[in-house]
């Protein structure tokens, strides 16, 4: 596991910009600022400010500009997301080249989505693994060859990042035992949630572990669980199970510095 110790001394005068989608939920909000919290534990020689596209504060010029009153001069964008989507490649990167300028600081390098990182594919399948302990059964059980994965994604229009998550799908597959593992998608693309609930009621099921890829909790989750909630008052016989997010922690936090020491290797 990659820590501080193991990287570079940062350039002089250079900070990160912890950017994340932002949220109207406190909790989403508060889990966002405890991964940069984590982050900045793992890398104490860069100054760290967390900010948010929408939706919540500071927002990125508040970020940038607080990096700036710490005589930062040049930044590294650290966007907090999963895919490559309009967020990755429009709007966070115009926004924050935008606030650099405006308080003369250089923008040296943006770190990528986590797309279908290793690290995250162990993350995710560890989150299933807890829900299901947690829902009493145990991966030992005679019942979980009967047990199906739906993969509940944010969706969108952008084609590249639909593929990313249906292959993200498939890698969760790989590594486990499960006989059935589909995904849906909250927005746009298909099929949709509702779309994957009624596939997994006509197999022969016993279990399914409805699995959000998403990093916090947030509007999104709310409207999962309760979709959920729904599919168990017409189908009761069968058992459903929701994961949380990946959420704030350590490991995620240590995926990250992987990413920002790999950018400081190729601008070295």
């Amino acid at each position: 596991m990659l820590r501080s110790t193991s990287m570079a001394q940062p350039p002089l005068n250079t900070g990160l910009l912890i950017v994340g989608h932002g949220t109207r939920k406190k909790e989403g909000v508060l889990q966002l600022l405890e991964l940069a919290a984590q982050i900045r534990g793992l890398l104490p020689d860069f100054p760290i400010e967390p900010c948010f596209l929408e939706l919540a504060e500071p927002t990125i010029d508040q970020g940038m500009e607080s990096l700036s009153k710490l005589g930062i001069r040049k930044v590294i964008a650290v966007p907090i997301l999963l895919f490559e989507a309009g967020h990755a490649k429009r709007d966070i990167p115009d926004a924050v080249q935008l606030a650099a300028k405006q308080q003369r600081i250089e923008l040296i390098g943006s770190t990528p989505p986590l797309s279908c990182h290793p690290r995250i594919v162990e993350l995710s399948e560890r989150r299933g693994a807890q829900a299901i302990r947690n829902a009493g059964l145990d991966e030992g059980e005679g019942n979980l060859p009967r047990f199906g994965l739906a993969m509940v994604g944010r969706g969108g229009s952008d084609r590249s990042a639909i593929r990313e998550m249906l292959r993200f799908t498939q890698l969760r597959k790989a590594q486990s035992s499960l006989n059935w593992a589909k995904t849906g998608f909250m927005a746009i693309a298909r099929p949709n949630l509702t779309e994957l609930l009624y596939g997994a009621i006509r197999t022969p099921l016993n279990t399914i572990l409805v699995q959000p890829h998403l990093l916090f909790e947030g509007t999104l989750m709310d409207e999962i669980r309760e979709k959920v909630r729904e599919f168990q008052g017409r189908d009761p016989k069968r058992r459903w199970i929701i994961a949380d997010p990946l959420g704030q922690g350590e490991e995620l936090a240590n995926v990250f510095v992987d990413l920002v020491a790999e950018l400081l290797r190729s601008i070295a």
